[in-house]
């Protein structure tokens, strides 16, 4: 079972330099609530990084609707004690939805190994990722969501296991990572 720390390298991401120019939004920042002091401030880069390279994630999540939702980190291949950092992005693709872009917010119904290890959401159906109360602005689609709460965790054994993000009747792509022993 892996340790969840999300209450607050030999390998590289997937990448795929064919998506058409029009398709990259600008990079607009990832930003934080940072607890001792009760203002929004710059996440740290490596984590801006994971989110910035999602236009050319392959591994993105399957379409459900007009809906996609992708699990995207830096690295698959750990060693045993080293965090996997995995951001969460929400795809409209189509028009006539709405994105809820301001958070981050909390992450629910995430699986590791099958096994739900963060609470589950509060809200099921059209948006089950959003948290029982939101305050702030919607845009309409197309675009992404990647205004979501990093989560990491640490493996203490060495194998190969998957990250799966379940809210309501969607589904996002399983990343699979791969944790060797030291040596």
């Amino acid at each position: 079972m892996p340790v969840n720390e999300t209450r607050g390298g030999a390998d590289t991401a997937l990448w795929d330099r064919s998506l058409p120019a029009e398709r990259v939004a600008p990079w607009g920042g990832y930003r934080v609530l940072d607890a001792a002091s009760g203002r929004f401030v710059d996440a740290p880069a490596a984590d801006q990084a994971i989110i910035r390279d999602y236009p050319f994630w392959v591994d993105k999540g399957p379409l459900v609707g007009a809906t996609r939702l992708t699990l995207t980190t830096a690295r698959t291949a750990l060693l045993v004690g080293e965090a996997v950092r995995v951001a969460h992005i929400v795809e409209e693709c189509g028009s006539g939805r709405l994105l809820y872009a301001v958070g981050p917010k909390a992450v629910g119904d995430e699986y590791v190994d099958g096994v739900l290890v963060t609470p589950v959401s509060q809200r099921q159906g059209e948006y089950p990722w959003l948290p029982a109360s939101y305050d702030g602005e919607a845009a309409a689609s197309p675009g992404i969501d990647d205004n979501f709460s990093i989560t990491a965790y640490r493996f203490a054994e060495p194998g190969v296991h998957r990250i799966e993000w379940r809210p309501g009747r969607f589904r996002s792509n399983v990343l699979v990572v791969t944790v060797t022993a030291a040596g």
